[in-house]
């Protein structure tokens, strides 16, 4: 036989149940968002950082036409403005800083106030593409920082 008690506080226990249950999950969701901006910002240059490590690594070896090459030209096709001559006087062992691994990514950084929209130009060390501003698009590279 049931007593008339035994139910007593049977509601009080659920409802601290589901009290619990609702600051883990709110707790869980903020940890998940403090988390996830903190990675955004230390990770939202990525590709362009492993880009320019990738460069200045084949700088280091002495590919000069592969580090050529990540700026959309080749010795075969050169860039109309930028030629091999030109590239190897800016990067290559008879330029003003001829020693790669000195080379250092100190800061990066992104354009703001506007949405970054690819384009078809070629690729290069830092990511470009078009800003859509209020005022119409503009060209941009994004801001990487090396010290030499």
């Amino acid at each position: 036989m049931t007593g008339y008690l035994d139910a007593y506080g049977a509601a009080e226990t659920e409802r601290a149940k589901r009290e619990k249950l609702f600051k883990r999950l709110a707790i869980a969701l903020v940890v998940i968002a403090v988390l996830g901006t903190a990675g955004w910002f230390l990770f939202r240059n990525y590709k362009e950082e492993a880009r320019i490590r990738q460069f200045v690594q084949l700088l280091q070896s002495k590919q000069y036409g592969a580090a050529y090459a990540m700026w959309g030209c080749s010795e075969a096709t050169p860039c109309r403005d930028y030629s091999m001559q030109r590239f190897l006087e800016d990067w290559g062992p008879q330029s003003k800083h001829p020693e790669p691994a000195a080379i250092q990514l100190t800061t990066s950084s992104t354009p703001s106030a506007c949405s970054a929209a690819p384009t078809d130009c070629p690729a290069s060390p830092g990511a470009t593409g078009t800003k859509t501003c209020a005022n119409g698009p503009r060209r941009f590279t994004s801001e990487l920082k090396a010290e030499l």
